[in-house]
């Protein structure tokens, strides 16, 4: 039986609601800064070194959204940049210790505080619910892939992106 318009409006309002409650989640322990910013700062950790335009590329954002934030998180000490030795107009971002310190601790409380909202799961259900999750991103990018002319490439963030 085919998915009801229903139940795409359903699952849209509740992806909603789990995204407002990851951002307060990740608000209450961020210190200004940004629930995308950290995001941002955990991809250029995972990738070493980047230049802002595959990062945008990466996350499908504008090169500029991804400049204003490296620059917010250079200014916190938390990312560095050098000059591309391959393009020495470009730069490559990279995360500073303190940067790799404070996604650390950041991961440390962001566990203990999903532990405790998940007191009353099991193992198996969390692992459950992470394969449907991925089944969902993997359908999602596949209908995006399907009507992209430009024949881009998909980037799954299944298990990427820690923040």
């Amino acid at each position: 039986m085919p998915v009801t318009a229903e139940a795409v409006s359903d699952l849209f309002q509740q992806l909603q609601s789990l995204g407002r409650s990851m951002k307060a989640l990740t608000g209450r322990q961020a210190d200004r800064i940004s629930l995308s910013s950290l995001m941002m700062l955990s991809q250029v950790q995972s990738l070493g070194e980047v230049r802002s335009s595959g990062l945008a590329e990466l996350l499908g954002v504008d090169t500029s959204v991804v400049s204003r934030q490296l620059a917010v998180l250079e200014a916190a000490g938390l990312t560095g940049r050098r000059q591309d030795p391959q393009d020495g107009r470009a730069w490559l971002a990279h995360v500073t210790e303190a940067g790799a310190e404070r996604l650390a601790q950041l991961r440390t409380q962001r566990v203990a505080l999903v532990t405790g909202a998940l007191h009353d799961w099991s193992d198996g259900e969390v692992r459950q619910l992470c394969a449907q999750l991925v089944r969902l991103d993997e359908a999602f990018q596949h209908v995006t892939n399907e009507s992209d002319p430009t024949g881009g490439v998909a980037h799954s963030t299944s298990g990427k992106v820690h923040a």
